[in-house]
């Protein structure tokens, strides 16, 4: 394999619409860790199955990937299982990439299909500050030979001192491969995070969202030992794949009715609220995107948690509310979903409490904007006056009893 010209001609391959099929993949969990299947984790600390693709020589790059080396101390999967052979088929590449590389992959046992999500700094979205740095091999050459020279501690740490705002030099100095750090430390955030979310969320895979399955390293062969994370390896998750279509395909009155979008739309914010509830995870990047709507019975999934507030330990309920009232996903994914670009999902709001509006004509004004049918469901029009000491009585709209109510943190 060309490693100094073309040195990951796999994703060259995928990046060409290469018909990339057979691959082999190693897996091993130690006995007292679930092998891969079909159920969920029940904590972070119990995701046990770390997959490993690996690939040989450059011909071999499209079609076969094997395991042919181990990694030494300084790579991340130190401590981590022996693995156990399972082959499988790259199906596809979904595109756009956007921060990772999302692949479809099938057992070759059992056809059986799951999503393996990569988490590549060379391709993508790159650095957020600065990405006028595409990746080249020169690049990449750049940062073998400063990794190289930080190992034998001929230069400073830059993967300390990055974090160091007053010994690092500043932005307009960085070389080329400090801003690959910088990009690697970044995805690798979004990775972790992402990680965390799945595993805090573990009661509502398989439902709310996809089933997550465990973890990926792809290891890059080299020829300039020895390996370290930034350079040698590509960590990705493996995750339930859904048979549906995205939300941003359809568009209501035209491939689905309004009132079939209204449904769709309240199961989606229905979604939201049960992922709030489970009081750990904000999703925090809200686009139809995002929402994958199956194809038996067209139920709403929430994918992509790469931009996720999680919940730390120790973080109180009360600060944990703080931040869901500051930010909570439902409120944003509610204007999404009202907004004229996204071509108008949602027709109808859950009102607050009466007493959350400024005046009777204020709520007045809000009940006659909704449809129809949705104020026959939800309010009675009563006579009644604006005050205490009014003589004259108007008609007016009231909540029917019964009819949830949203906070007044809830707002559009």
């Amino acid at each position: 394999m060309q490693r100094r010209s073309s040195p990951f001609s796999y994703y060259a391959y995928i990046l060409k619409g290469a018909s990339i099929r057979q691959s082999h993949v190693q897996v091993r969990s130690d006995s007292h860790l679930p092998l891969l299947r079909n159920e969920t984790a029940t904590s972070v600390f119990d995701v046990a199955v770390l997959w490993i693709l690996k690939r040989s020589s450059h011909e071999e790059a499209a079609s076969y990937i094997h395991l042919d080396r181990k990694l030494n101390s300084n790579s991340k999967a130190q401590g981590s299982p022996v693995f156990k052979d399972l082959a499988t088929t790259i199906v596809k590449r979904f595109e756009p990439s956007t921060c990772s590389v999302v692949l479809l992959v099938e057992r070759a046992k059992n056809s059986q299909p799951f999503i393996v999500k990569l988490v590549d700094r060379r391709l993508g979205y790159r650095n957020y500050l600065k990405t006028s740095v595409p990746w080249t091999p020169e690049l990449e050459g750049s940062l073998r030979q400063a990794v190289r020279k930080i190992q034998v501690g001929e230069v400073p740490d830059w993967f300390e001192r990055i974090h160091d705002r007053e010994k690092r030099s500043d932005q307009e100095n960085w070389e080329d491969w400090m801003w690959e750090v910088s990009t690697w430390n970044r995805k690798l955030a979004d990775y972790e995070r992402e990680l965390a979310a799945y595993c805090l969320l573990h009661r509502l895979q398989g439902n709310c969202i996809p089933r997550f399955f465990g973890v990926v390293h792809f290891p890059i062969p080299s020829d300039s030992p020895p390996p370290h994370p930034i350079t040698d390896i590509v960590q990705g998750l493996t995750l339930e794949y859904i048979p549906g279509v995205s939300i941003e395909i359809f568009e209501p009155s035209v491939d689905v009715s309004v009132p079939e979008a209204e449904i769709i739309s309240s199961k989606v914010l229905d979604t939201f609220r049960t992922i709030e509830a489970e009081n750990c995870v904000l999703h925090n990047d809200i686009h139809i995107g995002n929402i994958v709507l199956r194809d038996a019975g067209r139920s709403p999934v929430i994918a992509d948690f790469g931009r996720a507030s999680v919940r730390e330990p120790g973080c109180s309920d009360l600060g944990w509310r703080d931040n869901v009232e500051g930010g909570a996903d439902t409120p944003f994914m509610r204007r999404v979903l009202r907004d004229p670009k996204y071509r108008v999902w949602k027709r109808t709001v859950t009102p607050f409490v009466i007493q959350d509006y400024c005046t009777p004509l204020e709520f007045n004004e809000y009940v006659e904007s909704m449809s129809e049918d949705f104020v026959t469901t939800t309010f009675d029009k009563v006579l009644g006056t604006d005050w205490d000491r009014a003589r004259e009585k108007v008609f007016q709209w009231w909540i029917k009893l019964g009819v949830r109510c949203r906070p007044n943190y809830d707002y559009d």
